[in-house]
């Protein structure tokens, strides 16, 4: 289902189209501890300067289906991040420290037991809306060109 978004998210973030072949099982090796108790289960893209992963979190009764995008440049995550907040997201929108000098964006939706069948819809509304969030903001090169980083 994700690799059906690819394009448009490509489109939306302005970089170079994003392939079914970059998609990585995430996280590679599990550690409950590794999430603060929180399992996580997902695919990410990897590029030099940043990642997508798109993941399904759940701790004991609660479930959420969330994209995070992480880059490698703090100020860079805060300028996007508050980008993404003046276009009024439906979904909860998150920022968090990503390794020592990076910034983390998390879009999240609450799935509860009764909703897990409906996972892939779900999952492909949250991917539409992060690429909707994506266009109103100009692309990932706003940003980075500000930084002279490449998409």
């Amino acid at each position: 289902m994700i690799s059906e978004e690819l394009g448009r998210l490509s489109t939306a973030m302005g970089v170079p189209l994003l392939e079914k072949k970059e998609l990585n099982e995430w996280p590679t090796k599990f550690s409950k501890n590794d999430f603060n108790g929180i399992t996580k289960l997902g695919i990410k893209i990897d590029r030099t300067d940043w990642q997508l992963i798109f993941h399904l979190d759940w701790d004991k009764n609660k479930m959420d289906i969330a994209v995070s995008f992480c880059i490698n440049e703090k100020t860079v995550a805060k300028s996007i991040f508050t980008e993404f907040k003046k276009s009024s997201p439906q979904t909860t929108a998150e920022f968090g420290d990503y390794g020592l000098s990076g910034g983390e964006i998390y879009l999240s939706r609450p799935l509860d037991s009764a909703d897990a069948e409906h996972l892939p819809a779900t999952q492909r509304e949250l991917i539409r809306e992060f690429s909707e969030l994506w266009t109103k903001v100009g692309g990932i090169g706003t940003f980075l060109k500000a930084k002279g980083q490449r998409n």
